[in-house]
């Protein structure tokens, strides 16, 4: 299932507020949501490579890849900041962005695995 950074975000501030969770137990639950997205990432993007044969275009696609990851985690640390300016929910917020990025990439990879 696919949210958006607004909505984990959310989900983790429900959750937080619902069960008396502390910020640090919200934040853990929102790095759990990126590990889940990060799974199904490596996955659909594992599959992409086995299925290209030529060695150039496998090339070009793990550098991508690489880039992308690095892409990712400056987009996240600038928009988390800009969101939640260095607040008590910065962590929660840049696991959130990471995520909703993450799912991003993992359906632009799909769609590259339809055309493979």
């Amino acid at each position: 299932m696919l949210l958006n950074r607004w909505s984990i975000i959310a989900v983790c501030l429900f959750s937080f507020a619902l069960s008396g969770q502390s910020q640090s137990e919200a934040t853990t639950q929102a790095e759990k949501g990126l590990e889940a997205a990060a799974s199904e990432l490596d996955a659909v993007y594992q599959t992409v490579l086995k299925r290209i044969e030529n060695p150039k275009l496998k090339q070009d696609v793990q550098a991508a890849q690489r880039a992308w990851i690095a892409y990712r985690d400056r987009e996240a640390v600038a928009r988390a900041g800009v969101s939640s300016q260095g607040g008590s929910a910065y962590s929660m917020d840049l696991l959130a962005t990471r995520a909703e990025l993450t799912q991003e990439r993992t359906l632009q990879l799909q769609k590259l695995l339809k055309r493979l």
